[in-house]
């Protein structure tokens, strides 16, 4: 084994010797195998055998979000690498804790029980004890095999392959099939791969599925070679991706491990399910070797983030999949046929509508964004013409969006119809009248839906933008369901001026200078402390949760616009909650909320 010892450490004079390999019997933290394991794997982590309290308190909050009724549930893992002192026992009493809250079908795990560097016999030995350490909970135990549980690595002689690489298991009553295939033979020169063999096999068990029934995959490695990181390449990838997408209609998802990082896919040519990667049970949080757009949890000893595994539950009637999260990640789930990330407890909002997928501030960003059922509310930008109309536009020249060159305000509203907005598609977009988006968002408006009107008088000073404004939304009759922000805080001042029940947010680059903007603004005009909300860039807060008074922060990102390529990051909510933002500008709202 691989370890990296130092002297003079606390207690680094008990070993225990085995096979000749000194293994530390002290409670320290997980032994790496790897050479990249931080100094602090030596840093003292237990002090007692006594089950930790925060077990049971993460167990209940489980409990308490995992769907009700009589879904199929189990409890799901991957990479748990079990080594000396690490933190397995922690994952077999947290994995106990939810059997007595929850009903399972059974425990899945993905592979890499060990590290497989041992002696076989060593190696057999630590993974029959974690199987067993799964199945004394009372439920059946699914395997996919993981790449470490061939005994290969560091060019182990001792090479042994599992008895039984692929199998399905039928629920009947819930109209599911479970199948799970290998993806790695350390005797190829393409190691992660998919031999001939299993996609035939998957072919069979895909093809002979009754009609009623829809399956999900278990492997441990994924299908695509942008969705890993640790091989340039996936052996006979084309082939698994064939029988995929021949039988995509009956597939709910394809799930896998490895990855050591939480990871959605819904970009599949076939368009009919999700590749959801799932995070490492292994107390381990490194950023190399990731996919385009993983979330890496932060991980911790000796609180509820030390674990992190899932609560699955299918509901294959609907095509549903729910991933509840214990420990360090998010919840996710699975609908019409995409995977999304459940947000707990952020605000999110369409930045210039669904801008990412398609042209921002158009009516068909706008249209996309209310038909998302969770969305909070849309953003968008006005500006008048030349010959005094409100226009949905962001920059003050029209040359970034369309084909015409010039200022807004320099067309007249009929001139500007001419412009034709680029799509990259036969459909012409034009650019929008604020009357033409009330029109259409005015029932959503009208039933929850928020929308920011952005006055962008920060550049120009429209003369009468304030007016026509409050007079067109309170035309509509849904001024309460209107913020007004800008850059320029006298444009501020004079819609309160019009409308004293208006709600204000005071946009900046950095969350500071929105405080102090929106201070001043209150001051003059003597309302409620607090009461204007504040619009800074995620990437300035600059100031503590403890000076906002309790202030609504509703955080904008700029990010990619279409019909830029997206990179597929993913935006950690928990962290941003962290800094005091409650609500979040975004382009790309249909990929975190359905």
């Amino acid at each position: 084994m691989h370890l990296k010892k130092r002297a003079n450490e606390p207690g680094y004079g008990s070993l225990l010797k085995m096979d000749n390999k000194s293994i530390s019997e002290n409670n320290y933290k997980w032994i790496y195998t790897y050479d990249y394991a931080p100094d602090s794997v030596w840093d003292p982590w237990r002090e007692t055998d006594v089950e930790p309290e925060w077990i049971a308190n993460e167990a209940d909050s489980v409990a308490e979000r995992v769907k009700g009724g009589k879904l199929l549930t189990f409890a799901l893992l991957s990479d748990s690498h079990f080594v000396y002192n690490g933190t397995w026992q922690d994952t077999v009493a947290s994995l106990k804790a939810m059997s007595e809250r929850v009903q399972f079908d059974g425990i899945i795990h993905l592979g890499d029980i060990s590290d497989g560097l041992l002696p076989l016999e060593k190696t057999e030995e630590i993974e029959k004890r974690c199987i067993d350490d799964m199945s004394s909970l009372g439920y059946p135990v699914y395997l996919a095999p993981g790449n470490h549980d061939y005994n290969y690595f560091r060019g182990n002689p001792e090479v042994k392959y599992p008895e039984n690489p692929r199998y399905f298991v039928d629920f009947e009553e819930h109209k599911i099939r479970l199948i799970f295939i290998d993806s790695f033979d350390p005797k190829e020169s393409v190691r992660y791969g998919f031999t001939e063999e299993c996609i035939h096999w998957l072919d069979s068990a895909l093809g002979d599925m009754p009609e009623d029934m829809c399956a999900i995959i278990f492997s441990h490695v994924t299908p695509l070679v942008r969705l890993q990181a640790w091989a340039k390449d996936i052996r006979n990838r084309q082939q698994l991706i064939g029988v995929l997408d021949k039988y995509a209609d009956k597939i709910l998802a394809f799930v896998n491990g490895h990855n050591h990082c939480d990871h959605l896919f819904n970009d599949l040519n076939n368009g009919q399910f999700p590749i959801v990667s799932i995070n490492c049970a292994k107390c381990e949080c490194f950023l190399d070797h990731k996919p385009v757009g993983a979330v890496v949890p932060e991980r911790a000893l000796g609180e509820k983030i030390q674990e992190s595994f899932d609560i699955l539950q299918i509901d294959a009637a609907k095509g549903k999949m729910y991933f509840t999260r214990f420990g360090a990640g998010s919840d996710r789930y699975v609908e019409n046929h995409k995977a999304y990330w459940k947000v707990k407890n952020m605000r999110i909002w369409a930045h210039r509508g669904c801008s990412q997928n398609y042209p921002e501030n158009t009516l068909t960003s706008f249209e996309k964004a209310m038909n998302i059922k969770n969305l909070s509310g849309i953003e968008l930008d006005i500006q008048l013409t030349k010959d005094g109309e409100l226009v949905v536009i962001h920059d003050e020249k029209v040359d970034r969006t369309t084909d015409g060159i010039g200022f807004v305000r320099d067309f007249t509203l009929s001139e500007l119809k001419t412009l034709h907005i680029r799509t990259g598609e036969e459909r012409a977009e034009h650019i929008p009248t604020m009357r033409e988006v009330l029109e259409l968002l005015k029932p959503r408006l009208q039933s929850g839906l928020m929308l920011n009107i952005e006055l962008k008088n920060g550049v120009y000073r429209y003369k009468g933008l304030e007016e026509k404004i409050v007079n067109l939304v309170m035309e509509y009759g849904v001024q309460d369901s209107v913020i007004y922000s800008s850059f320029y805080p006298n444009s501020l001042i004079n819609v309160y001026k019009l409308d004293p029940g208006v709600k204000l947010g005071v946009l900046n680059s950095s969350l500071s200078n929105c405080l102090f903007m929106a201070k001043g603004i209150e001051d003059i005009l003597g309302i409620e402390k607090g009461s204007i909300a504040l619009h800074p860039c995620g990437g300035d807060l600059d100031i503590t949760p403890d000076m906002l008074e309790g202030r609504t922060v509703r955080a904008w990102f700029g990010g990619h616009l279409y019909p830029s390529k997206p990179t597929g990051g993913r935006m950690d909510f928990e962290r941003f909650e962290k800094t005091g933002v409650t609500d979040v500008f975004i382009n790309e709202p249909e990929n975190y909320i359905s």
